[in-house]
């Protein structure tokens, strides 16, 4: 039997709350109660302290209990948000069972990859990021009509738009010219590396498309993303294609092999461990630490547990906490998902509590 409560995120001031119930309850955290209705809904409690325990309840009585973050030190310096694996253009998810949120199977233009967005495009932009960082996969089919939609809706958030192309958008997915057709819509697909300034920090967007292939490389932008970081700023390095941690294939989709991606850490960690390395394309969400240096991949909008991301750089480090997008259409869809791969994709893909959210101090 599920928990009725489930922390799903945790940041410097907020706990993020999955209720999973009959009726409608209140939720205490605090001093702060939330209204909840069931079978399912998200409460974001906010304006909490930094590396607090906090008891949260249910009905009269503790439920849960969840610890807000550590805040790095000295001041902040940029807030960037990501997404990942958006999708547009997609009207089916996965198998045993495939699941389809269009029932004519035609109209992506109001599928499930589309609400998601939105939904995401909202919260971001209430998150008001310094900018917003496009981890690949932004279309489906690599079709024009794919991006003019998902650029029309990422635009909608109105921060600058750091793209990176996913397999899907020009990898083993070839459909229009996606680095052609997103710049004519206003969205720059960054090609090799290519570093923003965000405010007092870096973002380094990273290529590992490979024409005709769903996995990636990154072996020949190794000079380039050494040469593009400065010890004296704070970096975020993202690119769509995981970095293996084994070196044969222990899951699907394969990402950028073992070898070239620990020699591509290395690289960039000899000159500065300020660093963090994020990835989409996997649809799950892990975190681990190579040599000093934090490696996550971060989920898909649009499937469990439908996500995105906030990076938050201060000058004694970086915090991650991904948030599940709460708009109740979606959270209904990406919820149903979890059944998918005989029910596998519901513990496969959210990580752990600490693989979503956490504090790095540099």
């Amino acid at each position: 039997m599920k928990r009725p409560i489930e922390v799903f995120s945790v940041g410097i001031d907020f706990i993020q709350v999955v209720f999973r119930g009959r009726g409608d309850h209140l939720l205490r955290v605090g001093e702060q109660t939330i209204p909840v209705s069931g079978p399912l809904a998200v409460a974001t409690f906010t304006d909490l302290s930094p590396a607090t325990d906090y008891s949260i309840s249910f009905g009269g009585r503790r439920s849960a209990t969840a610890r807000t973050l550590a805040r790095p030190a000295g001041e902040l310096l940029a807030r960037v948000a990501t997404v990942s694996d958006t999708h547009i253009g997609e009207t089916g998810f996965l198998h045993w069972p495939r699941l389809w949120s269009q029932p004519n199977r035609t109209r992506f233009d109001d599928a499930h990859p589309v609400w998601a967005l939105r939904a995401a495009a909202d919260e971001i932009r209430a998150w008001s990021p310094d900018a917003v960082a496009v981890k690949g996969d932004v279309s489906h089919r690599d079709s024009a009509a794919e991006f003019r939609l998902a650029i029309s809706i990422l635009q909608t958030i109105g921060a600058p738009l750091l793209a990176a192309q996913g397999n899907h958008d020009g990898g083993n997915h070839r459909g229009c010219d996606a680095v052609a057709v997103a710049a004519e819509l206003g969205m720059q697909f960054d090609q090799g590396v290519v570093r923003h300034d965000v405010r007092g920090a870096a973002v380094l967007m990273v290529e590992s498309t490979v024409a005709g292939r769903s996995s990636g490389s990154i072996a020949s932008h190794m000079t380039s993303a050494r040469a593009a970081i400065d010890p004296e700023i704070p970096t975020l390095v993202f690119m769509h294609h995981q970095l293996m941690r084994w070196p044969f294939a222990t899951y699907f989709p394969v990402g950028v092999p073992k070898p070239e991606a620990d020699e591509f850490l290395r690289q960039i960690g000899s000159v500065s461990k300020r660093i963090l390395v994020s990835s989409g394309h996997s649809h799950r969400n892990r975190s681990r630490r190579f040599e000093g240096i934090p490696v996550t991949e971060v989920g898909s909008t649009k499937d469990f547990p439908g996500v995105w991301a906030g990076y938050e750089v201060y000058e004694g480090g970086v915090v991650q906490s991904l948030r599940r997008i709460a708009d109740p259409r979606v959270l209904t869809w990406t919820e149903s998902t979890r059944k998918s791969m005989a029910r596998a994709w519901g513990f496969w893909s959210p990580g752990r509590l600490r693989d979503r959210c956490f504090t790095h101090p540099w």
